[in-house]
């Protein structure tokens, strides 16, 4: 990483993390939500309407 670029939100909120000894059902807990949390966003997709408002479905 260059040295004049900052670390972004989540990377900082991740080094919170890391700085914890979390036993292991905690560190898969939390991995778990991460994974949903990226999983969910990566599903949805941003659409369009007549009016040109942009709104997030969910695939069904």
């Amino acid at each position: 990483m260059p040295e004049n670029q900052s670390l972004s939100n989540i990377q900082l909120e991740l080094l919170k993390l890391f700085c914890l000894n979390l036993p292991e059902e905690d560190h898969l807990h939390n991995k778990n939500i991460l994974e949903a949390y990226f999983s969910s966003k990566h599903s949805r997709k941003t659409v369009q309407d007549s009016n040109g408002d942009l709104t997030v479905s969910s695939p069904r």
